[in-house]
Parts: C-alpha cells; structure tokens; sequence
C-alpha cells in the first residue's frame, strides 16, 4: 500500500522549514546585497549534512576495526613462540593445532601458613593441568566473548623457585592462560589429535575424539596473551558471539 502523505521539504518555498525562507527581496534599490540568499543555502547544507551523519547509513560507515583475517593473523602471532598454529579452516572456524604439550598449574585455593618467625602467610595451592589435546577446532560464533579472559598460572620451575607461592608471586609468573567457554555452556568445541590424510606428502587432517564447552590456551607471556584476549574477543564479535543467555548468579556471601 503506497503512502500519500506529503513529505516535508526543505525547499525555498517550504512552510515546513521557515528558518531557510530568504524573507528580504534581493535585487536593485532593495538595500540588500544577496548575503540572505547564501545564509540561506549554507544553513541548508549544514542541516543536510546533520542528518546524513545521524542517518544508519552513515553509522554504518564508522570504522569497525581489523576485519575477521587480519585478526585470526594476529592471534597466530601472538601464539607461534609457544609452537601453536592458529588457522582459520571455515569462514568464523577455527583449527589450532598445539605443536608443544604444557603442564601448568593453576591456583585452585590458599592455605594459612607460618614462617621462620612464627609469622602468619596465606599462600597459594595448585591444581595440576595438562594441555592433552594436539588439536581443537570450533566455531566463533558459538564462543561467549565475555567468558574470553586471562589468569595467571605457573610452571613447576616457578613454584619450586617461590615456595611458598604468595598471592603477590603471581603478578610475576612465568605462565598466564587465556581461558574461554561456549555461550550457554554448549559442547561444541571439538578436540582430539592429527591422522595421516592419505594423500602423501605427510598431509594430516583433524581427528575428533571429543567435545567440550571450555579450553585454555597457554603461554609464557603475560602481554602477549592479554593482547590475544582482546583480538579473541574482537573475532568473537565479528562472527556474532553473544553472551550466555543464563549466566551464573553469585552466590549470596554470609
């Protein structure tokens, strides 16, 4: 059904736009000299100009950031000197393949202890991981951009050397994580290993062997990682993660 109803103008002779009317006569013996009809057309284009800004077609000219190749690029970047490949294997699909297995350990507590002194400490306990998977392959989309963060975490050199470990230690640690889970805790991250393609030339390919709904990625440098955290979460987005749905509520302190 079309619309009949008149649209506003903003022409010379428009009674919608009084404010662009040159009201004066321009011409000889008027005592004007045409600076009405030029005010007039600069605060036309002015207006025009306004409303182009504030319209969705120029909002959607801002600048957006990297797009979803050169951010895959950097992330591989950021995780090649931990032997790790970042490749994108669909469009917002990601394989990584983990050339160097890790154990780390990560803090999964504190305990009181007491010095030479007879000084009270509280100091870290840890829970042994192991990096077990060669592969890992999902979809961005599927990630919760507000699950992508960082945490500090420590290699058995470090604990060894910091003994006991104090909550201080570990803005110094030698090992920070980049940790991430799926929205609404779905397994759709596939991990497992590598198998010979059967095409020659040492050609390997994906092979599944389970799925999960949250990984890590490690490494040895806490800015490079914090850095990989923030081109995670920006590939994420592009690829239209969204947060979880059912977020976990806190529960309520005594």
């Amino acid at each position: 059904m079309s619309d009949d109803r008149q649209q506003p103008s903003l022409g010379r002779n428009s009674d919608t736009a009084p404010f662009y009317r040159n009201r004066g006569k321009v011409g000889r013996g008027t005592g004007h000299d045409g600076r009405g009809s030029n005010m007039e057309r600069t605060l036309t284009i002015l207006m025009l100009t306004i409303l182009f800004l504030a319209s969705p077609a120029a909002v959607g000219q801002e600048k957006q950031g990297p797009d979803l190749k050169a951010t895959v690029e950097f992330m591989n970047r950021m995780a090649e000197p931990e032997h790790r490949i970042i490749l994108m294997a669909n469009q917002c699909e990601l394989e990584i393949v983990n050339n160097e297995a890790f154990t780390f350990y990560l803090p999964d507590g504190t305990t009181g202890s007491k010095d030479q002194t007879g000084a009270a400490h509280t100091e870290f306990t840890f829970a042994e991981i192991a990096d077990a998977f060669p592969a890992e392959r999902f979809r961005l989309r599927d990630v919760d951009p507000s699950s992508i963060k960082s945490l500090g975490a420590a290699s058995s050199d470090f604990i060894a050397k910091h003994h006991p470990v104090q909550p201080a230690d570990l803005e110094t640690s030698d090992i920070t994580l980049v940790d991430f889970g799926t929205t609404d805790m779905k397994k759709s991250i596939e991990v497992g290993g590598l198998k010979d393609s059967g095409l020659g030339h040492g050609t390997k390919v994906f092979n599944k062997t389970g799925d999960i709904s949250s990984w890590m990625f490690v490494f040895r440098s806490k800015d490079r990682a914090e850095r990989f955290v923030t081109a995670f979460v920006h590939a994420v987005k592009l690829c239209g993660g969204k947060p979880a749905d059912f977020p976990p509520t806190p529960t309520e302190k005594p």
